[in-house]
């Protein structure tokens, strides 16, 4: 494990996959989830697909226009592969993940996935820099598509909040009733009894639909809108039964910011910013204590299509020797 430490936060990293273990506070709490029951991970990183193709199965054209196909697990391969250690310091990590014939049999073409850590005061800058070293045609065109997303799964509830067993009422901030459910006053979990003890505060403004998915495959007509969710301004109440459909994914959220916290205030606040992604996306397991909160660039696809990779809009795509930096800033004010 590698560990980079301020005052105000240490970070875990492991080699494999560079996945985020840990995020610790001023306080020393732990704010990601510990990989077990029912979800055994972290905060991995997904490329170069995120959730599933249509049949498991990347499809792309060679220069004759002849169609080929390659087996691609869920969420790509990256967390799955060990990382290079490039550089490491007390407040920062290099890790690299190269192709090889292993990547090439699911993902046709070469590329360096390079994951930068550092730690400034109270801030964890992440930055995921994909190239495309592609020099041959490995039956798939030069051009490079492909989806990267962070998946990060922060402790819900939050740690050291004060009166964790109380329920979010009208009292503590301005939601409709709809997004009001007060626990009984005998319940130990108001979380699980679906009161919207935690929000996430969208800092522009709050999307106003939401996509789910199917079989992980992206459903292209949006689900609803967010007063389904009992959003109210910037803010998108957690309840459980949000997740009972899977995933919620809000799109066209590029090059901004959301909080993470408690409705009542209390406790620590999680401020996730980024650029060179475009969707959100909130997803947490049955039984699980915690909630995701992913940064995509790039999409699932959609249900029912074959469409080749390289002619998908909804990826990002390279030419040779072109790259691109996708960046996350987790931002972490411990409160009391």
């Amino acid at each position: 494990m590698i560990t980079l430490s301020t005052p105000q936060l240490t970070l875990g990293v492991s080699s494999h996959g560079a996945e985020p273990r840990s995020l610790r506070d001023a306080h020393g709490r732990e704010l990601l989830w510990q990989a077990g029951d029912p979800w055994n991970r972290s905060a991995c990183l997904l490329f170069p697909a995120i959730c599933r193709h249509t049949d498991d199965v990347i499809r792309a054209e060679d220069a004759t226009g002849t169609t080929g196909s390659w087996p691609m697990p869920k969420h790509g391969l990256a967390r799955d592969l060990g990382f290079t250690v490039i550089e490491h310091d007390e407040t920062r990590a290099v890790l690299e993940l190269v192709s090889s014939p292993t990547t090439l049999t699911a993902y046709p073409w070469d590329f360096t996935l390079r994951v930068e850590y550092a730690l400034e005061d109270a801030t964890a800058t992440l930055r995921f820099t994909v190239t495309n070293t592609t020099t041959d045609d490995h039956g798939a065109g030069t051009t490079m598509p492909y989806a990267l997303g962070w998946h990060p799964a922060f402790a819900w509830p939050l740690p050291g909040a004060a009166g964790d067993s109380a329920t979010a009422g009208p009292e503590d901030e301005s939601l409709p009733s709809s997004a009001t459910v007060t626990a009984p006053p005998t319940a130990q979990d108001p979380i699980a009894q679906d009161a919207p003890v935690h929000v996430v505060e969208f800092e522009s403004p709050t999307p106003q639909v939401f996509h789910r998915l199917t079989d992980d495959l992206l459903l292209p007509q949006p689900h609803s809108t967010v007063d389904e969710l009992g959003a109210a301004g910037s803010l998108v109440p957690l309840r459980r039964s949000h997740f009972d459909e899977n995933a919620v994914l809000f799109p066209d959220v590029a090059d901004t910011a959301i909080v993470y916290r408690r409705l009542d205030g209390d406790g620590p606040r999680i401020r996730i910013a980024w650029e060179g992604f475009d969707t959100l996306t909130l997803w947490s397991a049955p039984g699980g204590d915690f909630v995701c909160l992913e940064p995509w660039a790039g999409r699932p696809q959609e249900t029912g299509s074959t469409t080749p990779d390289a002619q998908r809009a909804d990826l990002r795509h390279l030419e040779v020797g072109a790259s691109r930096t996708h960046v996350c800033r987790v931002t972490v004010a411990p409160g009391d």
